[in-house]
């Protein structure tokens, strides 16, 4: 499976998922017949998983994913957060939304959601009421964030 989380022009999305992906992969993206750009893509191997997409928005992707070997399900959400605290709310609502869907199934979730849970998660800058709110957000969808490897810090590779 393979995600892109960038923004990306209507005319050229099919060009940039050629490029990133295998050709026989399958992809679905946030994109609707509305907006201009997509900002979540995620694509996968037909040979491998089968996905449903269940919903998408302008700041996740929601899937039930399927492997074709073990005949295992669980749900997926490629997540890109909102650099704005009001709009991030709408995120922690369709979490919360969705949670209500996929209650018996695993579920993942993945991407970014430009909030911190900690203050040490943050070089410069710390909103203590936007950690809050995702926070409680987490704690009612019962769910906890694994450790992180590698460079802590992604835009400075630090």
């Amino acid at each position: 499976m393979g995600v892109v989380e960038i923004k990306i022009i209507r005319e050229h999305l099919y060009a940039a998922v050629c490029k990133c992906f295998p050709s026989h992969w399958l992809h679905t993206t946030n994109l609707d017949t509305s907006a201009s750009t997509t900002r979540i893509v995620m694509a996968w191997d037909p040979g491998v998983l089968t996905i449903t997409l269940i919903s998408a928005s302008s700041h996740m992707v929601l899937g039930k994913v399927e492997g074709i070997a073990c005949h295992r399900e669980f749900f997926i959400s490629i997540i890109y957060g909102s650099n704005s605290v009001s709009e991030r709310r709408g995120l922690w609502s369709a979490l919360r939304h969705a949670n209500s869907v996929v209650r018996t199934f695993a579920w993942l979730q993945m991407g970014d959601y430009n909030v911190v849970r900690k203050v040490n998660e943050r070089m410069v800058g710390f909103d203590s009421s936007a950690t809050l709110e995702f926070n409680n957000c987490l704690h009612d969808l019962e769910m906890d964030d694994m450790p992180a490897r590698g460079f802590w810090y992604t835009w400075s590779n630090k």
